[in-house]
């Protein structure tokens, strides 16, 4: 064998060539089959990620409904319980109106046993209306709280 013979010199570098060469698509293709395999597990977090926020979006929305219908129930009970009072209220002031009227000629002592009874009554008016007063303001101040406390 002769070193100088440049037909082998011919066939070692196409023989190196070859080898890169073939070496390169060989590693090529595995690159291409990791990138391959790391898109379609992306794909798949991907949807997996989509289907989970969607669900989280109907678990919240579904809960925003059920805390509007209730707060609509409460509403419309709200609603009949303030027209009852004012009813009550309407009926209260006829009977005052009444009673009023009747103060110019009953007899003295029937007065004073109706001041007497009036006086009882609003004693208990004004403390049950600072009980109410007192309650409203701590569900004020616990409103204030719970919406300063809300996360942002």
């Amino acid at each position: 064998m002769i070193w100088l013979d440049p037909r082998q010199w011919i066939l070692l570098l196409l023989l190196g060539v070859s080898a890169v060469v073939g070496f390169k698509f060989w590693e090529h293709r595995l690159e291409s089959r990791g990138y391959d395999r790391a898109t379609a597990e992306y794909s798949v977090r991907a949807i997996k990620a989509a289907k989970e926020a969607a669900e989280r979006t109907t678990r919240l929305q579904e809960a925003v409904d059920e805390a509007e219908r209730k707060w609509n129930s409460r509403n419309i009970e709200q609603r009949r319980a303030a027209d009852r009072l004012r009813a009550e209220r309407d009926g209260l002031r006829i009977d005052l109106r009444t009673a009023r009227e009747r103060l110019n000629t009953d007899p003295v002592e029937a007065v004073r046993q109706y001041a007497a009874t009036a006086t009882t009554v609003l004693e208990q008016c004004v403390a049950r209306y600072a009980e109410v007063a007192e309650a409203a303001d701590g569900h004020a101040s616990d409103s204030l709280k719970l919406q300063e406390s809300w996360p942002r």
